[in-house]
C-alpha cells in the first residue's frame, strides 16, 4: 500500500469537488466505508470517471492488487463501465 494517508474531511471535500452536487448527495453514504489505506487509490479511481459507486466497486475488488497495476486495472474497468 501507497504511505500517503489521505484524512477523512480533506477525502470527502476532494470527493466532493469531483463529483456534481445531486451524485454526491445520492451516493456521499458510501465515502465512510472506504478504508484510510485505500483513499487514494479511490482518488486514483475518480480522475478515471467521477461516480462514487463504481469507484468503490473497484477498490473493493482490488483490494489484493498491488499499487503499481492499480492504475491499469482501474483504467480498464472504468473504462468499460
Amino acid at each position: 500500500m501507497t504511505s500517503t494517508f489521505i484524512d477523512y474531511a480533506s477525502f470527502d471535500n476532494k470527493v466532493q469537488q469531483c463529483t456534481d452536487s445531486l451524485h454526491y448527495k445520492e451516493f456521499k453514504y458510501i465515502l465512510p466505508s472506504v478504508g484510510i489505506v485505500h483513499r487514494v487509490r479511490f482518488m486514483q479511481a475518480m480522475e478515471k470517471k467521477q461516480d462514487i459507486k463504481a469507484c468503490a466497486d473497484v477498490v473493493n475488488n482490488a483490494i489484493n492488487l498491488p499499487d503499481i497495476n492499480f492504475d491499469r486495472y482501474a483504467g480498464y474497468v472504468l473504462g468499460r463501465a
